[in-house]
């Protein structure tokens, strides 16, 4: 369930195109592993830090746990693909 907050959370964010979220415990404290797909024409550092941000101010205000770790990891950058003319 916390699992599929956290993807809802980062999918909105502009630029991730795909995610797969993992959720770990730690000390009553959750911490999250982020693989995701994005966009070209976006600013990687910068998005990595908004998916930080948008997922601990997320899962704190709507499930109340603090969130310890968000570690994101981009597997791919993917540009839209282009319909072929025939």
């Amino acid at each position: 369930a916390v699992e599929a907050l956290a993807l809802r959370a980062v999918r909105q964010i502009k630029g991730v195109k795909e995610a797969q979220i993992r959720a770990l415990t730690e000390n009553e404290r959750l911490s999250f592993q982020a693989e995701i797909v994005s966009s070209p024409d976006i600013n990687i550092p910068q998005l990595i830090y908004e998916i930080r941000q948008e997922l601990r101010d997320y899962i704190h205000a709507t499930i109340g746990i603090p969130v310890n770790n968000v570690e994101v990891t981009v597997t791919k950058v993917s540009a839209e693909p282009r319909a072929r003319v025939e």
